[in-house]
């Protein structure tokens, strides 16, 4: 690799300054933890507060806390809130979450995106303003550049979060279409390393479980909806999948969740294969 390319890459991979803050740190790993209660919350509104007043609600430092703050608040209310807490919070968690989407989206590359996103981005605000000269726009186009891999990697999870969300809400024509717009993503990341085999790392294999967990989540909200009706998201109006497609598309999604999970497990198994309770844990992880 030429310096010119490296360098390239090297701008191409920067990730939020806000990321390295200990306070950031802590807040995930309280929640991966399960212990969201102990502070998280009022970590990342700390956070959030700096973000927007050092870069902008619409930069992508707040982005990266927004979603940490909207799926703190989330997790907390289904630690079991009271109904009058859980009506205040709830809404304003999806907000955060969905903010941090939108940012995001004008952040990665969009051609990975399938016919659409999950209508976070559809305000016809790219989270930049708008307008402005030429040469704006060429400086707020190589900013964006900058964080395209940090933005693309993190879009899925958020996707994805924002459909358990959904889910929980009951409403699960809005979850299948995050499900659904997180794919591409999932898919463009395993396509970077191998089908699983004797030689791959477990970050790599990761990957390719990470997508058959999307697999299986599109299935299985697919068979909550209600039978006999088109999947129609609940603010849009517009038609996800039509009546007739959505128990085939169930069971096309269960079948690749199924074959990626075989492909993981055979990995596994292979003789003389060695993969630490340290790889094996930052497997599972999510």
């Amino acid at each position: 690799m030429t310096e010119t390319a490296a360098t390239h890459q090297t701008i191409q991979n920067r990730t939020p300054l806000v990321t390295s803050d200990a306070r950031y740190r802590a807040g995930r790993k309280l929640i991966q933890s399960g212990r969201v209660h102990l502070g998280a919350i009022s970590m990342f509104e700390a956070l959030a507060t700096r973000a927007e007043e050092e870069f902008g609600d619409s930069s992508i430092e707040a982005a990266a806390i927004y979603y940490e703050l909207g799926h703190a608040l989330y997790l907390n209310v289904r630690r079991g809130s009271s109904v009058v807490v859980a009506n205040d919070v709830i809404e304003e968690a999806l907000e955060y979450m969905v903010k941090a989407c939108s940012i995001l989206y004008s952040h990665v590359d969009q051609s990975i995106s399938s016919d659409g996103d999950d209508g976070a981005g559809d305000d016809g605000d790219d989270g930049d303003g708008g307008g402005g000269t030429g040469e704006k726009d060429e400086s707020t186009d190589a900013m964006k550049s900058q964080y395209s891999q940090w933005a693309t990697d993190q879009l899925p999870r958020i996707l994805i979060g924002i459909g358990n969300f959904q889910s929980h809400q009951h409403k699960h024509a809005d979850a299948v279409e995050s499900y659904l717009n997180a794919v591409p993503y999932r898919e463009e990341a395993a396509k970077k390393c191998n089908k699983p085999d004797s030689n791959i790392d477990a970050a790599s294999l990761r990957l390719h479980r990470l997508l058959a967990e999307a697999h299986v989540l599109i299935a299985e909200e697919l068979l909550m909806c209600s039978t006999g009706q088109d999947l129609v998201h609940s603010e849009t109006g517009s038609v996800i999948v039509k009546a007739d497609d959505v128990t085939n598309l169930a069971q096309n999604y269960y079948d690749q969740g199924k074959e990626k999970l075989q492909d993981i497990g055979k990995f596994l198994a292979y003789p003389g294969h060695f993969l630490t309770q340290e790889c094996r844990g930052m497997l599972m992880s999510l």
